[in-house]
């Protein structure tokens, strides 16, 4: 078939790479807590923000120079930390628990938690087994503890039928700036590359535009 992605607004720009998925990315969460102090008066730490940030680093392996270039070219255009993007977060969110066929607008998922976090506007990534990259944002996350089941009701329906066999990873696609104008590569041979970058998740700008 063909790769299906909605929801992700009018002009977005994405990273050009794949992480490199031998290398689980480093992970962290950023400040969300103001601490404040006074001479003569006590300590105060208040939120700054409910939606916390991800700060995570993803290594990458380049083995061409047009690849190389591509790069290169989208750091020019998002300028640093200063344009948002999306970048898949590789590692597994969710793990479907049962079969759902082509027009379903929802699949049942193994409980994690989401939905003790969920906000109503995250994406997820399906990458499929023959090549395909399917996105979608999530509008609902809902735990039945009766079935045991995390639903993710999906903004629009499924153009194929998703299996427990004929994917090989559901994850988080993430809105996110570059967390440091600074990166490392490393030159392996003439053609080989890699390179890091840290990246710093939007949790709070998922609806601006559809973050366009």
């Amino acid at each position: 078939m063909a790769d299906s992605i909605t929801a992700m607004g009018s002009a977005p720009k994405y990273f050009p790479l794949h992480p490199n998925w031998a290398n689980p990315p480093g992970s962290n969460y950023g400040l969300a807590r103001d601490y404040v102090s006074f001479p003569g008066t006590t300590q105060l730490i208040g939120s700054s923000t409910d939606l916390a940030p991800r700060e995570f680093t993803l290594s990458f392996l380049v083995d061409n120079k047009q690849d190389e270039f591509d790069l290169l070219t989208f750091l020019h255009e998002v300028k640093g930390k200063s344009y948002r993007f999306w970048v898949e977060h590789p590692a597994i969110a969710f793990i479907l628990k049962e079969d759902a066929s082509s027009g379903s607008s929802s699949i049942k998922c193994y409980r994690n938690g989401f939905e003790k976090i969920s906000q109503g506007n995250e994406r997820l990534f399906i990458a499929m087994k023959n090549g395909d990259l399917l996105v979608r944002k999530m509008d609902e996350a809902n735990w039945n503890s009766a079935t045991e089941e995390l639903t993710l009701v999906l903004d629009s329906t499924l153009d194929r039928d998703l299996t427990l066999t004929n994917h090989w990873l559901i994850g988080r696609y993430l809105l996110c700036r570059l967390g440091d104008d600074k990166f490392k590569m490393d030159h392996v041979t003439r053609d080989v590359s890699k390179f890091t970058f840290k990246f710093t998740e939007l949790p709070d700008e998922y609806d601006d535009e559809e973050a366009s």
